[in-house]
């Protein structure tokens, strides 16, 4: 699972599936992949996409709505709030105000 969301972060996922398709309960599940990893899988999954997002808003011009897509978060505004939370700054703000060293 954690190579997974390394690979396929875009993908849609949610606790309930993965729990059918590794056939564990979903507090076992969360429990067990935050004992190896610190994070339970959805917050390892949100971790890899805001890590991403950082670096398409560094390397490339698309729009804030098309990187929130390209990183598996279909609502900009929810995108927005959890890379704020994450970074402290707007997915926006990062994007100006971080220096690009090539």
């Amino acid at each position: 699972m954690h190579h997974r969301f390394s690979t396929a972060y875009q993908e849609p996922y949610s606790l309930d599936e993965l729990a059918l398709e590794y056939g564990v309960n979903k507090y076992r599940l969360c429990r067990e992949f935050a004992k190896y990893y610190e994070y339970t899988p959805i917050q390892y999954l949100n971790k890899v996409r805001i890590e991403k997002a950082k670096e398409l808003l560094l390397s490339t011009d698309e729009k804030i709505v098309d990187i929130s897509q390209m990183v598996g978060i279909e609502n900009t505004n929810h995108f927005i709030r959890l890379f704020k939370e994450k970074t402290g700054v707007t997915p926006l703000t990062y994007r100006r105000e971080t220096p690009v060293i090539n």
